[in-house]
């Protein structure tokens, strides 16, 4: 019988490096980042008059999130991270979180740029500068609560310090009612986790119902559930709390007291 192979182990991450070397390798990811952008013509800011050879430059959606992934690492401290905080590191940071039609690596960046935004608070009106307020308004649209936490801390943080218009975004980008919508939803998940623990709770006390009244209700539970089931197929039930929800929530609230 022929012996199976096992899986490789999967490669540990390189160890974050600090000082000098952390700095350089710093530099380094923008810099892959920055030049990654050049390969779409479309996106804003773009520096037309630049040659460069995109072909060589152009990451792989994989080498770009993992990219983005330590560079996210390394700007948790701001010692020797300098480069995040620039015009050019907030730029290609805001550009890959805004314009990258990939989700994943959507919410990379847009970690990164939360981390920047809260730890220096110069970076704020680089920020802002950019005018990326339609776009940042429309994400809160994307009923999805990382989404939904990140912009909204984005938001707050550049109400102080980085001057953002607050009336603008409200009265031309639908601010409020985006805020409305998603505390609307928040509410609705919330009353949906109520029903599901009515319904466990039913489940442990039925026990004490008569055998008959007891076939009944089960039968009656049990075409509910399977309409139930069908209706939201890929949403199955969990009475598990998604602490993303809660952390979204309370950003969201954070703006209505901003």
């Amino acid at each position: 019988m022929r012996s199976s192979k096992s899986a490789p182990a999967a490669k540990a991450p390189a160890p974050l490096l600090t000082g000098a070397a952390k700095l350089a390798e710093v530099k380094r990811l923008l810099e892959k980042l920055t030049l990654d952008l050049q390969k779409i013509c479309m996106l804003p800011h773009r520096e037309q008059d630049v040659e460069v050879d995109v072909d060589s430059t152009r990451l792989t959606e994989t080498e770009r999130d993992a990219a983005l992934e330590r560079l996210k690492l390394y700007g948790r401290d701001p010692v020797d991270a300098e480069p995040i905080f620039t015009q050019e590191g907030i730029e290609t940071l805001t550009r890959h979180a805004f314009n990258s039609p990939s989700f994943t690596t959507s919410r990379n960046a847009l970690r990164c740029l939360a981390n920047a935004l809260l730890l220096r608070a110069s970076s704020r009106a680089i920020f802002v500068d950019l005018h990326y307020e339609m776009k940042l308004c429309q994400r809160l649209k994307n009923d999805n609560c990382e989404d939904e936490f990140l912009v909204s801390r984005i938001i707050f943080l550049t109400t102080y310090g980085g001057n953002m218009d607050l009336e603008n975004l409200i009265d031309n980008h639908n601010l409020a009612e985006n805020i409305c919508q998603n505390i609307a939803r928040h509410a609705k998940q919330y009353d949906e986790v109520q029903k599901i623990e009515k319904k466990e709770s039913d489940r442990s006390s039925a026990s004490s119902m008569s055998t008959k009244d007891k076939d009944k209700k089960e039968k009656k539970e049990k075409k509910a559930k399977e309409k139930e089931m069908k209706k939201n197929a890929k949403h199955p039930e969990s009475t598990e709390p998604d602490p993303m929800e809660d952390m979204s929530l309370a950003e969201t609230l954070k703006l209505l007291f901003n």
